[in-house]
């Protein structure tokens, strides 16, 4: 994803990185980088929880892992060592914290996994109006909804890939979005409650 360049297409260096060839700070970005690439296919998980066979999900992970995610990754990157860089950097495409690559990427193979699993069973029967599946478990959907927004600071913060005095803005609008999100939606659930 972060190699050489063909034409701005694919990465032709750096596959199966040798940890004793690169220094820690290539290392460190490997695995920064690969968390991003995990994120795009826990996008995929939560479209298709309980809808999907788990060998089923594992090839579709696959797939985007190793194949879609790095190529239109490697579109958007660019080798600070070199003036090689993805089509679509070169026309002024930027990135911030993988807004595009990880989310849009995730979301494309969700809605298309969604599209040929069909509509959940039970929730749409024929002669019937629709029924609600209510969420199990307040307490673990609190926790996930945690253990996401702190993750976001890693996330975006490191994305700079430098610690300066932008990190702290960062931060800041990340912890803003996140509270502006939470109660967007207790305000929504408020209101519904009240009409009902």
């Amino acid at each position: 994803m972060f190699g050489a360049s063909a034409y701005g297409v694919l990465g032709t260096s750096g596959f199966c990185l040798d940890a004793g060839a690169f220094d820690s700070s290539r290392v460190v970005f490997v695995v920064f980088q690969a968390m991003f690439c995990g994120t795009a296919t826990t996008i995929v998980s939560g479209a298709v929880a309980e809808r999907m066979q788990f060998r089923g999900y594992l090839i579709v992970a696959l797939l985007l892992a190793g194949l879609i995610y790095p190529v239109f990754g490697h579109w958007s990157s660019h080798e600070e060592s070199s003036s090689l860089s993805g089509w679509l950097y070169a026309l002024g495409f930027r990135d911030f914290a993988g807004s595009t690559v990880v989310h849009s990427v995730g979301g494309w193979v969700a809605l298309a996994s969604v599209l040929t699993i069909g509509p959940r069973e039970g929730r749409f029967p024929p002669d019937e109006s629709q029924r609600d599946i209510p969420g199990h478990s307040l307490p673990m959907a609190v926790l996930g909804t945690l253990l996401l927004w702190v993750g976001w600071f890693g996330f975006n913060g490191g994305s700079t890939l430098a610690f300066d005095e932008s990190v702290p803005r960062v931060v800041t609008n990340t912890l803003l979005g996140g509270a502006s999100g939470l109660l967007t939606g207790s305000f929504r659930a408020g209101v519904s409650m009240v009409i009902r």
